[in-house]
């Protein structure tokens, strides 16, 4: 080799040979013009592997694992394997990942279900990492990760739906940006879901998650421009009572993007009495949105300088009910420091202005965690319209606008002997 190239171009690029799905031997051999001869082998060099790529804890794991029957064993040697355009099949089981399994390519991960496969973390940062705008996961838990970006699913791109994340810890359970969430359950972890710049969760369960050390791991964190959680369901988060035990909020802690039609309930929280760690039951939003949203029933024990409910340093507040925040005391439920709150129902509110109210919401059932809204409610057609509301849909998947105008809360009221066509 003088470091002369003899040909170039990008017509040489040409397929001379196919290959049935295995592994091939390459041996290159080069001579020169005195007869000398050197051979290099490299045996199982190139892989080539068929579309569907299969895992089964009874599988005989023989490359390139085509069937169910040749299967690989263990998800990270098949994901490994798999190329753009690759679908993994994974049978129930659970499974231990060896590293965390790097879906940089536009690869699809199928589970049998959240309940019948499971993920466990066995060593590297984290179980699952998505990083191409193709990548789909589907259909499996992922269980007991912690350690680098992101205990559970660290997400750069992708798309991850009907998953269930248990037991993952710090730095979070799931990290989401340029990506979405769908359809999934976050439950029992000691961190929560955080969504940065154009991060996307859509019908989800965040519900009893806890914090392990003092000032880490809020339930849902949204900070990012372009960011959007919608018809999500936050639920029965708490945090131990203690010393320095605290975070913004055990619901959700809002900076930038939107938060909509979403659920925040029962959520607990100690305030530890340290100035400025605005501590909130529900909701602690210092910037953003938040629309068409109930929170209802959280508690922030045993102060109430930060809210039981909300408190407000910045943002903005719309068609949403504040209600029932604190326990047997409603001082305290919405606290604000700044930031505009407008067609909102909430106890410190000033009656008339900007459209807020003070009534009681006329749940169906309180008492019972039924908070849909009733004939009778003043709630009903009292939002306002903003632009794209009407193609939008509530928490139970009806039309977010059944009426002349948006109901506040979460939930839209349909009166009864009321006929309507969904589509």
């Amino acid at each position: 080799n003088d470091g002369t190239f003899e040909r170039t171009g990008a017509n040489l690029a040409n397929v001379t040979n196919t290959f049935a799905p295995g592994q091939y031997t390459v041996v290159l051999s080069a001579s020169n013009d005195l007869g000398v001869v050197a051979w290099a082998t490299n045996a199982n060099y190139v892989g080539v592997v068929t579309n569907d790529i299969y895992v089964a804890t009874n599988g005989q794991h023989q490359f390139p694992f085509e069937t169910w029957n040749k299967a690989a064993t263990n998800v990270n040697t098949a994901v490994s394997a798999a190329v753009g355009g690759c679908t993994v099949h994974v049978s129930n089981g659970v499974f231990t990942t060896s590293a965390q399994l790097d879906m940089s390519a536009a690869i699809r991960l199928e589970g049998s279900g959240p309940a019948a496969t499971v993920l466990q973390y066995g060593a590297g940062n984290g179980v699952l990492k998505l990083g191409h705008k193709n990548a789909f996961v589907t259909g499996l838990t992922v269980k007991n990760g912690s350690g680098g970006l992101a205990g559970g699913i660290y997400m750069t791109g992708g798309v991850a739906s009907n998953v269930a994340v248990i037991g993952c810890g710090s730095p979070g359970a799931i990290v989401i940006t340029n990506a979405s969430l769908f359809d999934s359950f976050i439950t029992n972890n000691t961190c929560g879901v955080s969504i940065g710049v154009n991060g996307t969760m859509e019908r989800c369960v965040i519900s009893n998650n806890a914090q392990a050390a003092a000032g880490t791991g809020v339930p849902v964190l949204v900070s990012g421009s372009g960011a959007l959680v919608n018809r999500c369901r936050i639920i029965d988060n708490y945090g131990p009572q203690g010393a320095g035990r605290y975070l913004p909020s055990y619901g959700l802690s809002l900076a930038d993007g939107t938060v909509r039609n979403c659920l925040i309930a029962r959520n607990y929280t100690k305030d530890d009495g340290t100035s400025g760690n605005d501590e909130a039951g529900g909701v602690l939003i210092n910037g953003g949105t938040l629309e068409n949203c109930t929170i209802v029933a959280n508690t922030n024990y045993p102060s109430s300088t930060y809210g039981k409910g909300v408190h407000q340093a910045g943002g903005t507040i719309r068609n949403c009910i504040i209600y029932g925040n604190g326990g047997t005391t409603v001082t305290g439920e919405y606290v604000r420091a700044a930031g505009t709150i407008a067609y909102s129902r909430a106890p410190e509110l000033a009656h008339g202005s900007q459209g807020n109210i003070t009534n009681d919401p006329q749940f169906a059932s309180a008492g019972n965690c039924n908070w849909h809204l009733t004939d009778a409610s003043l709630c009903v057609n009292a939002g306002t319209n903003f632009t794209g509301v009407a193609a939008l849909r509530d928490l139970d998947g009806l039309r977010r606008m059944i009426g002349s105008r948006v109901d506040m809360g979460c939930y839209e009221h349909v009166f009864p002997g009321s006929i309507y066509n969904f589509r």
